[in-house]
């Protein structure tokens, strides 16, 4: 089996987004969210035939997002914006995995890391379970969307502290 070959501008991207999650891992995590959305929209919409298996992983991707990052929405339900509602949105892109980033609950900057994470990794798993069939991606959109609701139910609580 050949090994991989890596480009320098994969590797520089790489080197930039592991920089960037050091640095501020909520940022990062919204960056690479919305550069994958925007891969994944661009699969979807830009190319003329796509076949069935090459428009399963953009559409899984998306619909995980949907489904992980909709049941936080109560960050937006509250018009006071004071200094701790702007950190809850600022937390945003990290809530999927806040519960994780929990273990490390009395220093900020690794639960923030961890939580960042975790939610990437949750979303690589989902996406890579919802691209294997239509069946997959309908139990694997549900479980992360009970999963989610859950997880908001718990960060809420959390908030109203």
């Amino acid at each position: 089996m050949r090994p991989p070959r890596f480009r320098i501008r994969t590797l520089m991207i790489a080197v930039a987004a592991v920089a960037c999650f050091i640095a501020d891992a909520s940022l990062a995590t919204l960056v690479l969210l919305v550069a994958a959305s925007g891969v994944a929209l661009r699969t979807l919409v830009c190319q003329r035939v796509v076949s069935a298996p090459a428009r399963r992983r953009p559409t899984a991707y998306l619909l995980t997002l949907a489904f992980l990052y909709v049941p936080f929405g109560w960050v937006l339900w509250e018009w006071c914006w004071d200094r701790r509602q702007v950190f809850w949105l600022q937390l945003w892109p990290v809530l999927p995995g806040f519960v994780a980033g929990l273990f490390a609950h009395p220093d900020d900057t690794a639960m923030t890391r961890i939580a960042g994470g975790t939610s990437l990794l949750i979303i690589a798993a989902f996406t890579a379970l919802g691209s294997s069939g239509r069946a997959a991606l309908m139990i694997s959109s549900l479980v992360a969307l009970l999963g989610a609701c859950l997880a908001s139910y718990l960060v809420y609580g959390f908030h109203l502290l």
